[in-house]
């Protein structure tokens, strides 16, 4: 009797995520739309968010009034049917 095997799939990567803290959004929002040629694509109170194509990136902005400024998160988005997510 023989089984068949499946080849592994290869993951692709889709887009990298990044959520940063800043200290005064309007600049940042200057900062960024100058770097990237770019505007943001979602404006909220405190909150911006840009969908880069190149370099592929979803860029967060986060208003941190306590003055703590830095990457809060860094994440990955992923496509593939041999990958499985459970929560932690």
């Amino acid at each position: 009797m023989s089984t068949m095997t499946q080849a592994p799939q290869a993951i692709r990567i889709i887009k990298p995520h990044i959520s940063l803290n800043v200290s005064d959004i309007q600049q940042s929002i200057e900062f960024y739309s100058k770097m990237f040629q770019t505007q943001p694509v979602k404006i909220r109170e405190g909150y911006v968010k840009f969908d880069l194509q190149v370099p592929s990136l979803n860029l967060a902005l986060n208003q941190n009034s306590l003055g703590a400024p830095g990457a809060t998160s860094l994440t990955w988005a992923f496509r593939s049917s041999a990958v499985q997510m459970s929560p932690i």
